[in-house]
């Protein structure tokens, strides 16, 4: 799924891009499963506009969102890294602001954009894995990778999800690389494996 700004085919302007991931329970070969009433996805179907006005400028800024269906699980970097570059020759992409988001599932994909390869590392303005679920050591060992190319990190996580530990320490191992700009991590209270809906919120 594909959003693109209200204003998109009046302008030649470059938008910034969010690639939202899904998490497991949404995977699957039915696009509807991505109309889950409590995905980002649904809720722009619903009637959403994906902009904000940034506190620094005061600029209104729309993004384009992709949402990319994946039949299991949720995609990685291993895929979207040949996303991208589609993407970017296709629509108008604003390339040094690209921001990655996920949950559950999709929170793992969130976090491999920036430890799965340096390289393709350098592509992402930030990170905003929701509720993640665990990643495996390799890559938690290259979390440092968020720090080296200075790639903020804003976790939220419920304090009643079991995968908690993740978020916490995955948060801990990037500050204590001493990136640029601190890691931040929001735990909510009275919250399982279901962040996202106060997220989005």
């Amino acid at each position: 799924l594909l959003w693109l700004p209200d204003d998109y085919n009046a302008t030649s302007q470059t938008y910034p891009l969010i690639i939202n991931l899904h998490g497991a329970g949404d995977a699957g070969t039915n696009i509807n499963q991505l109309l889950n009433p409590f995905l980002m996805s649904q809720r722009i179907a619903a009637g959403f506009n994906p902009e904000a006005v940034n506190p620094v400028d005061g600029q209104l800024y729309k993004f384009i969102v992709m949402s990319p269906p994946a039949g299991s699980w949720s995609y990685q970097q291993a895929q979207i890294k040949y996303m991208l570059p589609v993407l970017q020759q296709n629509y108008r992409i604003d390339t040094s602001r690209i921001y990655v988001t996920g949950l559950s599932a999709g929170g793992s994909g969130t976090w491999s954009m920036v430890t799965d390869d340096p390289t393709n590392a350098l592509n992402i303005t930030a990170i905003a894995p929701i509720s993640t679920a665990g990643i495996d050591n390799n890559q938690r060992a290259n979390i440092v990778n968020a720090a080296t190319n200075n790639i903020p990190a804003w976790s939220v996580v419920g304090d009643a999800d079991g995968f908690l530990y993740a978020s916490v320490d995955y948060t801990n191992v990037l500050n204590s690389a001493n990136p640029p700009v601190p890691a931040k991590l929001t735990i909510l209270p009275w919250v399982g494996h279901s962040a996202w809906i106060e997220a989005w919120d």
